[in-house]
């Protein structure tokens, strides 16, 4: 195991960005939390509230330095995205499914 010190300021950097992202997002019933773990590595948790329930939905990113690109993990799918700002249309994408079924449980 080898254990290495993540450079805080662009952790910070990392979590402003997405946050810049993901304001579109925000709206009645959504919320949504961001853990930035590294420069590299993030997630983003979507909660969406309807009137018969709530549900949680969870995207992971993870930056392919040799490739130079962002890879989006969320319900047993893998994102390509060229740019961060990627992630808005894919959290749009995954309200929007969710929001019909909230109000249809």
């Amino acid at each position: 195991m080898q254990r290495t010190k993540i450079n805080a300021a662009e952790q910070s950097n990392l979590f402003a960005s997405l946050d810049a992202v993901c304001r579109s997002v925000f709206r009645r019933g959504v919320s949504y939390q961001i853990v930035a773990h590294s420069e590299t590595v993030a997630n983003i948790i979507l909660t969406i509230n309807g009137r018969r329930g709530m549900v949680q939905k969870n995207i992971v990113l993870v930056y392919n330095e040799f490739e130079m690109y962002w890879d989006a993990y969320c319900e047993d799918y893998r994102y390509t995205l060229q740019h961060l700002s990627d992630v808005n249309s894919l959290m749009k994408s995954q309200v929007i499914k969710v929001s019909t079924l909230v109000s249809k449980i």
